[in-house]
This record gives structure tokens, C-alpha cells and sequence, in this order.
């Protein structure tokens, strides 16, 4: 007997690469990093899956980097690729913006490793978290 209901491939994708991000993201704040975030799912046509928002909550650091940077994962519309994309202001319809999509980072459709990594190392960067 088939399968009758299922995630669509995007979500599939997003999810997958978070679940390798979020595991690195929690050992990075288990060793220090006061970092805080939700995920939370959102939908553009194929371009469906998790975005990310997060921040720095080391409120006794007073030059700690303030706000949010929100990170969007699923598969391109126009191919089976990864895409990430970013920005620090938030959409009011939780889509990314067009200046976020144009600086959005490509991976092969396999590349979950290589895109959570990225994801993770941007995150850190952006805080100033990097060591």
C-alpha cells in the first residue's frame, strides 16, 4: 500500500539541514554562546520549509550585537537546490525580501551538511561570536 500523505519536498529539505544546524547551534550555546531562537515554518509557493529567527540574549554585555538575524532554508524554485537565505529586518509576512534572495547562498540538492555549516558559521559571525 503507498503513502496517501507527505511533507512536501521543501519542508523535507529544510528540515533536514536544521536538525544538523540546531544540533551544532546547541553545542556552540552548551559551551558559552548566549544565543537564543525559534523556528517557525513558512510558505512561498515551492519555496516552503523552517526560517530561523535568532539572537544574542547576553544581556550583561553591553557590545553584544543587538537584534535579531532571521535565516530561511528550502529548496529553490527553480531547482532541486538548497537555498539560504538571510537579513536582519524582519518581513512582515515572515518571507524573506528580495535583497535577502539576492544574496541568498546556493547548495547541491545533498549539501545538508555544507548548508548547515554555513548557516551555523554566519550566525556566529554575525554576532561576533566566532573564536
Amino acid at each position: 500500500m503507498g503513502r496517501s500523505i507527505y511533507k512536501v519536498h521543501s519542508l523535507q529539505v529544510s528540515e533536514r539541514v536544521w536538525s544538523i544546524a540546531t544540533e551544532k547551534l546547541d553545542w556552540h550555546i552548551d559551551n558559552g554562546k548566549k544565543l537564543s531562537g525559534y523556528l517557525e515554518p513558512f510558505y512561498n509557493c515551492r519555496e516552503s520549509g523552517l526560517a530561523l529567527t535568532i539572537s544574542n540574549e547576553d544581556w550583561d554585555n553591553e557590545d553584544r550585537v543587538k537584534g535579531f538575524l532571521h535565516v530561511w532554508v528550502c529548496e529553490a524554485r527553480g531547482s532541486d537546490e538548497i537555498l539560504v537565505c538571510m537579513q536582519e529586518d524582519w518581513p512582515g509576512d515572515n518571507k524573506y525580501g528580495e535583497e535577502a534572495y539576492d544574496n541568498a547562498k546556493s547548495f547541491h540538492y545533498n549539501q545538508y551538511y555544507e548548508a548547515a555549516e554555513y548557516i551555523v558559521n554566519k550566525i556566529l559571525e554575525h554576532f561576533k561570536l566566532d573564536d
